[in-house]
């Protein structure tokens, strides 16, 4: 070992290991005693809610959005006049709500719901001010997309595309908002994709068909014969496709893109796919453009802008894509919805360091952002500050890795966390986090590093891990964490790496190949064999890792090399295990198989299963409890200062 490196606690004799589905641990003794202490802790932090995604009711009287502040995802409706007044909710019950969308008319929406967080979604109908909720469709073994209205209809017909939990192929419905209307199927792509929007007028329908991450198309269908032709890229190019969206009077298409080039664009085209004019993204130039929103009147197009770390809001003219108004937003993540019926104001929700998602609305003139809602989060308003900063760290090539920091007001030789985000094409934006906040507020210093495959940072950082370069990642993971310990307020000696998802892989690559470097680890429903992944994942990610990760097909051998699984016994650390027994992206099998190894090694692992999630930390009691066990757990097995 080096000699800075921790030696590992002597680990507790290893429980009996059975084959088969392991069930998750449960603290006992003074350990469920520890884990009540710090979920206490917990509690402010967890129960300061976010809003998110709303929807303005035609007349912008009533606001519809989509909270978690009672415990799970639920749609709530509230009075835009009485900022500070509860709002009232539309759903409850024990399910999450996902994606939804207002009727033209304002008087309901639909909304998809699953069971256990499984992801096989169901739509349902919800009136205003009914009171009532009915099923639209069958629980049954499909994935359906979030649904949508033509621009010019009457709210009589919805639209959305769908595919089977194991399929690729996709599929675009039109079905009554009526309990017991069978739903029409107008077009099937046999290649993995999604209705991006409909036509105006309800005739056609732009698609986007995903060949990987970072490539894909545009295709125009026909709802009528069902028939699609492609429109953008031209032929023989591959480019990104964030998000495609119609011009008011349906004639042309917004696309968000990145032309196939280090280029933020957004491109505008005839329906038969020429171009006709495009806007040129420059500060900064390797952020993505996407969340295209147009205008009712067709005038103005809101845009956002993901510049990797933090995200920002374009108005443009529709007539000439020329910059109008560059709207003034705090640093933070956001996301855009719709403009107002009078296209005064485009509405979405913003998150910053200090602040859960809160919904806004922009005044398209001023560029100014108000927010939609008063509700405080006692939570929030005593925790310990922090210093929040952004930087670049140098890696192994002399590659700038982008860092995030969230670290204690003079911090010195604080456990650090080096914390990695999913994906991998997404990024760590500078943004609230209740589990960057809940460890600073127990004295760790947080670090959030950007590694090669994040997005927002160009196509050439984006693409930078994709296939035999996927240990550049690690690699890029382990320099920031060796920069961090050697910090005025990091410790070399009490380094964690934590994760959800692909940051779950990361965590388990970082602990079987650099096991030197990491007193401890977090993984939360990780990757830990690729060939296992691919065979139990859904077909939608089957099909479009494949070629960004590698083919199980043809590249098994390669998937083998970067799988932790095979390196398990080089780790030393001890580690935390979270899993959702309902996933359907990472399967339970991929934690199942890392907790029986370690075990059988006699490394100290934690293993937390809740029965009643997926890919997936969305219930209150389960956020509670994956910070206070984890918490504990450091408490635990992290060397004393």
């Amino acid at each position: 070992p080096a000699a800075d490196t921790p030696a590992p606690p002597a680990p507790p004799a290893p429980p009996p290991v059975v084959e088969g589905p392991i069930v998750g641990d449960t603290p006992t003794g003074d350990e469920a005693a520890r884990v009540a202490e710090l979920t206490a802790k917990a509690e402010g932090l967890v129960d300061a809610f976010a809003d998110q995604s709303p929807r303005l009711t035609p007349d912008g009287k009533r606001v519809v959005f989509r909270s978690n502040r009672d415990g799970n995802w639920q749609l709530y409706v509230a009075e835009v006049a009485r900022a500070k007044a509860p709002p009232v909710a539309l759903t409850s019950g024990p399910e999450r709500v996902g994606a939804f969308e207002l009727s033209p008319d304002g008087k309901f929406v639909i909304y998809t719901s699953d069971r256990g967080a499984d992801e096989r979604w169901v739509h349902y109908r919800a009136d205003l001010d009914a009171n009532r909720v009915v099923a639209l469709a069958p629980a049954d073994d499909a994935q359906r997309d979030p649904p949508m209205f033509a621009a010019a209809s009457k709210g009589d017909v919805y639209y959305y595309s769908a595919r089977g939990i194991g399929e690729k192929a996709v599929r675009v419905y039109a079905q009554a908002p009526d309990a017991g209307a069978t739903p029409r199927q107008l077009v099937t792509l046999p290649a993995s994709g999604r209705l991006s929007e409909v036509a105006p007028d309800g005739k056609s329908a732009a698609l986007v068909r995903v060949v990987s991450p970072a490539v894909a198309e545009v295709l125009l269908a026909d709802l009528a014969s069902g028939t699609t032709r492609r429109v953008f890229p031209p032929e023989g190019v591959e480019a990104q496709v964030n998000d495609a969206a119609f011009s008011a009077d349906g004639k042309s298409l917004y696309v968000a893109t990145d032309g196939g080039a280090e280029a933020a664009l957004l491109v505008k085209l005839d329906v038969a796919g020429k171009e006709l004019l495009r806007y040129v993204e420059t500060a900064p130039a390797t952020a993505i453009l996407t969340d295209v929103t147009v205008s009712p009147k067709g005038d103005l197009l809101a845009v956002r802008v993901d510049a990797g770390n933090h995200d920002e809001i374009r108005l443009l003219s529709a007539k000439t894509l020329k910059v109008v108004k560059k709207a003034s937003v705090p640093l933070g993540s956001l996301g855009l919805a719709r403009f107002a019926a009078d296209g005064r104001r485009v509405i979405g929700h913003l998150a910053t360091a200090d602040a859960p998602p809160e919904i806004f609305a922009l005044d398209v003139k001023t560029g100014a952002l108000a927010f939609l809602r008063d509700e405080k989060r006692p939570g929030v308003a005593g925790l310990p500050p922090i210093e929040v900063s952004t930087t670049t760290v140098k890696s192994f090539d002399g590659a700038d890795v982008p860092v995030n920091l969230y670290v204690p007001a003079k911090a010195a030789r604080a456990p650090t966390i080096v914390l990695l985000h999913g994906g991998p094409p997404a990024s760590a934006k500078v943004t609230w986090s209740a589990t960057a906040r809940f460890f600073t507020s127990l004295g760790y210093a947080v670090v959030e590093p950007n590694v090669r495959g994040s997005t927002g940072f160009g196509r050439a950082w984006e693409e930078a891990d994709n296939g035999p370069k996927r240990l550049d990642a690690v690699k890029d993971m382990g320099a920031v964490a060796r920069w961090a310990g050697d910090q005025p307020w990091g410790d070399r000696k009490r380094l964690v790496v934590m994760g959800g998802s692909y940051g779950g892989y990361m965590t388990l690559m970082g602990i079987t190949r650099q096991p030197e470097l990491w007193a401890a680890g977090v993984d939360a429903f990780g990757i830990s064999n690729w060939r296992t992944l691919f065979a139990g994942t859904t077909g939608l990610l089957r099909d479009i890792m494949a070629r960004e990760i590698g083919n199980p097909d043809t590249d098994g051998d390669f998937l083998d090399s970067i799988s932790p699984i095979f390196d398990l016994d080089k780790v030393r650390a001890p580690l935390f295990v979270y899993q959702g027994k309902n996933d359907v992206r990472v399967p339970k099998s991929e934690s199942d198989q890392v907790v029986r190894a370690l075990r059988r090694r006699g490394i100290s692992v934690e293993y937390m299963v809740a029965d009643d999630e997926g890919h997936s930390m969305d219930r209150r009691a389960n956020r509670l409890a994956y910070l206070a066990r984890s918490a504990r757990f450091l408490d635990k097995y992290l060397p004393k200062p």
